[in-house]
């Protein structure tokens, strides 16, 4: 059974992978989503934290569904940033030429991350 769920026309060389995705996102914030009472932190902030991340990035799925470059270039930017590549101004600013014409998307971006 194929790993992507293919309801368009577009074929799997043009669809971004939610598992895929999920992997990046993981990879991204460099934890897993788990629950564990000896955790430092709240894992109910860090649950909500991630669901807003990969909720915002399903928005950039649907929003660029013909073009899923903006998708994997935002996940590149914030993984160059996660290892050292790149600074936060540096990713705003690419961010921000990405959704240059999406206003809410890079204000949601400017909140969320």
């Amino acid at each position: 059974m194929d790993r992507l769920h293919n309801s368009s026309s577009k074929p799997p060389s043009e669809l971004v992978d939610d598992l895929g995705v999920i992997a990046g996102l993981k990879k991204l914030f460099g934890y897993e989503i788990t629950v564990d009472d000896e955790e430092e932190g709240n894992p109910n902030e860090k649950i909500r934290e991630s669901e807003l991340a990969l909720g915002f990035v399903e928005k950039i799925k649907k929003r660029f569904e013909s073009n899923n470059h903006v998708c994997n270039s935002f996940l590149h930017h914030l993984d160059a940033y996660k290892h050292g590549r790149m600074s936060f101004d540096e990713v705003y600013r690419e961010v921000a030429s990405l959704f240059k014409y999406h206003p809410d998307l890079l204000s949601e971006f400017t909140n969320i991350f």
